[in-house]
């Protein structure tokens, strides 16, 4: 086996998984909602201002616009935290996945060993 068709050695079985799974969720996820975000979001925004404007007149509707735009750089902020916060939650997770599978992969060697608690253990406060 060549070293190009195996997973990185820095890599953990853990982080590989979880990028995995994390990475076809996402696809579907993002495949699934921009379909009809592209046609759909600004028709929906076109409506909306038209009712808007007919309903309210058009100084409500541009305060309101300028409030939407207003607010995108808290957005961007929130979503930066958000961010920090999910890579340290994958960054558990890795770790959490790493542990279970060292342990699954050699589950009748710790058996015959008597080392579950110590594994239980390890695993428990990775979680």
């Amino acid at each position: 086996s060549s070293s190009s068709s195996s997973p990185s050695s820095s890599s953990s079985v853990g982080q590989v998984v979880n990028i995995a799974s994390t990475d076809a969720a996402r696809l579907f996820s993002f495949v699934g909602y921009s379909i009809d975000a592209v046609w759909g979001g600004p028709l929906q925004i076109g409506l909306a201002c038209y009712y808007l404007n007919a309903i309210v007149g058009t100084v409500a509707t541009l305060s309101c616009l300028a409030t939407i735009f207003a607010s995108i750089p808290l957005t961007v902020f929130f979503s930066q935290i958000v961010r920090s916060v999910q890579k340290k939650k994958m960054a558990a997770k890795d770790q959490r996945i790493s542990l279970t599978s060292e342990a699954l992969s050699a589950i009748s060697i710790i058996k015959a060993s008597g080392w579950e608690p110590f594994f239980v253990e390890r695993i428990s406060k990775a979680r």
